[in-house]
């Protein structure tokens, strides 16, 4: 199974960033409850996401392509 989507792995250390759930949610502007439902949705619905464990976190930049993904020119366009 192939996944588009692949984590950001070039750049600097110094620029990426491992965010906890409530900083993600913070980090997009969208609640915790959000995030939470959408790691439980198929693969594509929501940003990558690390688990360590039983602990979540999420990179910066992961964050930032998941936004960028979801930009449209006109509320016409549908999100992907």
């Amino acid at each position: 199974m192939s996944d588009a989507r692949q984590p950001t792995v070039a750049g600097p250390a110094a620029e990426r960033r491992r965010l906890s759930v409530p900083e993600a949610a913070r980090y997009l502007g969208v609640s915790e409850s959000w995030l939470n439902k959408q790691r439980c949705k198929p693969a594509g619905a929501g940003p990558l996401f690390l688990r360590y464990g039983s602990k979540i976190a999420y990179d910066s930049q992961d964050l930032d392509s998941y936004m960028e993904s979801r930009l449209c020119a006109s509320t016409q366009d549908r999100a992907p």
